[in-house]
């Protein structure tokens, strides 16, 4: 059987060139979110949202499964709220509660472009697994809702630090869930960079897997048949020494092997 190839949803930033006096708008994605799915017997192809929004069909047709990794915040306007974050840009670190750096803005084009893609992949019965901003954002395409920053509910910390230190805490799984399965465990133990989180689940989803202050850490499709997946922390660095998330990446490879069409 072929190996699977992998749709990852790219970004798209302003960046400085060194042999150039302006910036250039490019779109790009970590090598970090790339590797994985190698690892897992996949082929990642990137998707950006400079890509006709009328050729989401056929994009998905073309893959067998779907990556939304993170990236910048989703627009509050997509879960009917205003924006309560100044996006600022003089603030260089990860910034404090509602005052976070401009390069953390939301990007309307991309959100529904990913939204777009979250659908038409959900409706031709391609995995989905959604990553940090990619959990959030399947949970608005599902029309639940954003805590515009976890500290409105949180009592231990979720977010990096300012000299880049990435936190980690438990997480209680679901028994009976999916992630229970592939865990085997009803406790384990993940890295935590979000400052957004889920508020209000969305419509066609549960909520497997929820931090020790009762933050949502894992989120999966109601229906089985449905392979949707979310994790709220940044797992791609973190495989190695949390093999649970190898097991994790492993799981959604082989289920877009085990229901493509190609």
């Amino acid at each position: 059987m072929a190996k699977p190839i992998i749709g990852v949803t790219a970004n798209s930033a302003w960046v400085s060139a060194s042999n150039v006096f302006t910036s250039r708008y490019v779109s790009m994605m970590t090598n970090a979110n790339i590797l994985p799915i190698i690892d897992s017997g996949g082929i990642p192809v990137l998707l950006t949202d400079q890509m006709m929004h009328q050729d989401v069909s056929e994009l998905i047709s073309a893959i067998d499964g779907l990556l939304i990794p993170g990236g910048q915040d989703v627009d509050p306007k997509n879960y009917d709220q205003t924006n309560k974050v100044n996006y600022c840009a003089e603030v260089n670190s990860t910034g404090f509660p509602y005052k976070r750096p401009k390069s953390m803005s939301p990007n309307e084009h991309k959100d529904k472009f990913e939204i777009s893609l979250y659908h038409e992949a959900v409706k031709q019965g391609k995995p989905v697994f959604g990553i940090c901003r990619g959990m959030q954002l399947i949970n608005v395409a599902e029309k639940g809702s954003l805590h515009q920053e976890v500290s409105e509910i949180s009592s231990i910390i979720h977010e990096i630090d300012h000299n880049g230190y990435s936190h980690h805490h438990e997480i209680i799984i679901k028994p009976e869930s999916l992630f229970h399965k592939i865990f085997r465990t009803e406790r384990y133990f993940g890295p935590s960079t979000h400052h957004q989180a889920i508020d209000r689940i969305g419509e066609n989803l549960n909520a497997s897997g929820h931090a020790v202050d009762g933050v949502i850490e894992f989120i999966e499709h109601r229906d089985p048949k449905v392979f949707v997946v979310g994790v709220q922390g940044d797992i791609e660095q973190a495989r190695q020494n949390l093999p649970g998330f190898a097991k994790l990446y492993e799981h959604f490879i082989n289920e877009s092997k085990l229901r493509s069409k190609r």
